[in-house]
């Protein structure tokens, strides 16, 4: 994970990931995917100091990540579905199932 001062163009590394593939910001953390050669996990980042957490393992080729702030989304493509953990207390849950091999994720607002 690379940081970058928007006014000077400085990059620094802000973590050290393992094969990175979706990212989602809120707040002081970054919420990212990492992929493994059987499964993949959602990381945390603390973004003042790199601080990295484990928040789902064991995942089944995860891909999209997204957050409104409360819950981290993050899909599952190899099972169709999307999970997502409770930031408050760490309580995760199957949030979608039956989607055709999800790659990408978003949150909308007002629908």
């Amino acid at each position: 994970l690379v940081r970058v001062a928007l006014a000077t163009g400085a990059k620094t590394i802000a973590a050290n990931l393992t094969s990175p593939s979706g990212c989602a910001v809120s707040g002081n953390f970054a919420f990212i995917v990492e992929q493994g050669g059987t499964d993949g996990q959602l990381v945390s980042v603390r973004l003042a100091d790199g601080k990295k957490d484990i928040l789902l393992d064991n995942l089944a080729g995860p891909m999209g990540v997204a957050t409104d702030g409360n819950y981290v989304y993050v899909e599952e493509r190899h099972k169709n579905r999307v999970r997502r953990v409770n930031l408050s207390n760490g309580n995760a849950e199957v949030f979608a199932t039956g989607l055709n091999s999800p790659i990408g994720l978003g949150i909308a607002y007002g629908y």
